[in-house]
């Protein structure tokens, strides 16, 4: 068993003794679950809405595709949008919108029967397909995502597993971390290569000298 695995599931008794107690966890314990802390967030972990339930998973708004946040923001709203309302809030959100990709999801969110289209607007049909939004983030269950945002929910708690082991972890460390967190993503070793890979393109990551542990670049400590 790694160390990285081993303090995980030290942390995860600590946390059920706590609980039993009913007493509110310590800080590093927090951090090292994945949880919030005082302020209700952590370093890389943001905080979580009031609406949250056990297997949530968060995007950055900044990284969801565009049927993500359409879905996201007609929830927001409650009621039927005309598109360019939708789109102006999307945009809102983030700046990278691109109008063509936002357009075209509706008529695939429709075909899904995961909206409605009508000279009222666009409106949810199920409100618990939709996920929500919250200071920056997007929750919900991760079977409600795209692949693509789940994808970056993994990477996410990847590089939260680095910040918490500045000595750097191997890849099957890093594998077995975010088993012992519950990630709700597919993890894998092949995944997880690939995960790294990609952050290594970012200037996310980089190898430990000449050994097999991947750290977070200093810009992103």
């Amino acid at each position: 068993m790694s160390a990285a695995t081993e303090l995980m599931k030290q942390a995860q008794e600590v946390s059920r003794l706590f609980k039993l107690a009913k007493m509110p966890l310590p800080p590093a314990i927090e951090r090292m679950l994945g949880g919030s802390g005082p302020d209700g967030a952590t370093h890389g972990i943001p905080t979580k809405p009031p609406s949250w339930q056990p297997g949530w998973i968060w995007v950055p708004i900044a990284a969801t595709t565009p049927g993500t946040l359409a879905l996201a923001v007609l929830k927001e709203s409650g009621v039927a949008m005309q598109v360019k309302d939708a789109l102006q809030r999307a945009s809102e959100l983030n700046s990278k919108v691109v109008s063509g990709s936002f357009y075209n999801v509706g008529r695939r969110m429709e075909e899904s029967k995961l909206i409605r289209r009508s000279k009222e607007g666009w409106e949810v049909i199920d409100r618990k397909k939709a996920p929500d939004l919250y200071e920056g983030y997007v929750w919900g269950p991760a079977e409600i995502f795209a692949q693509q945002d789940v994808t970056a929910h993994r990477r996410l708690l990847i590089e939260h597993l680095l910040r918490e082991s500045p000595g750097g972890l191997m890849t099957m460390q890093i594998v077995r971390g975010l088993e012992a967190m519950n990630c709700m993503a597919p993890v894998a070793k092949d995944l997880v290569k690939v995960d790294m890979e990609h952050l290594a393109s970012l200037r996310k990551v980089k190898r430990v000298g000449n050994t097999r542990k991947w750290r977070l670049t200093e810009e992103d400590n």
